[in-house]
């Protein structure tokens, strides 16, 4: 049926892939759409990496895939390394954007954006539920964003919710 379906494994593959990359831009567009200050938005977005994405199993499996393609780009397909790499292009140039908005330049928000993706996103792979550790990461995205951190963070339900809770039980 794979190969009905998908013409290869190398194709399922890479199907796979890019769509748990629209599962991660949906849920940045969320946190990003949800109005306010780019302050306000910024501190949705660390707290749905953190609070929300990084609490569901399928995030924590997801990510450990992304860093095994990034480990050994020679291995897999070569469309998944492709998306894999424009979307890390376009959520770090739509959080640089953000701060370019609050008044930041160029150079420093491309820089800031970069660290606050890679340290929360990479942070993710191994995936905590251990509610110290995600305080930290959280006040750590914050920071590199320089953004005050929100004491009673919120986060936009995530993307097909009712999904990662089926997968749960």
């Amino acid at each position: 049926m794979v190969h009905h379906y998908f013409g290869s494994k190398e194709q399922l593959f890479t199907a796979i892939v890019e769509s748990g990359l629209q599962y991660l831009q949906e849920a940045r567009r969320l946190a990003l759409a949800g109005g306010g200050a780019p302050e306000d938005q910024l501190r949705r977005w660390v707290s749905s990496v953190t609070l929300s994405l990084g609490q569901t199993g399928v995030y924590q499996l997801y990510s450990r895939l992304v860093m095994q393609i990034l480990g050994a780009p020679g291995m897999h397909p070569t469309a998944c390394t492709q998306a894999l790499s424009q979307f890390t292009q376009t959520e770090i140039n739509t959080l640089a954007q953000v701060l370019t908005d609050m008044g930041r330049s160029a150079e420093e928000a491309s820089t800031l954006s970069c660290l606050a993706f890679n340290t929360l996103y990479g942070s993710q792979m191994f995936g905590t539920k251990d509610s110290k550790s995600i305080k930290i990461l959280r006040e750590t995205g914050c920071r590199l964003l320089g953004v005050a951190v929100d004491s009673d963070p919120r986060t936009p339900p995530l993307p097909w919710a009712e999904d990662d809770q089926s997968d749960r039980r």
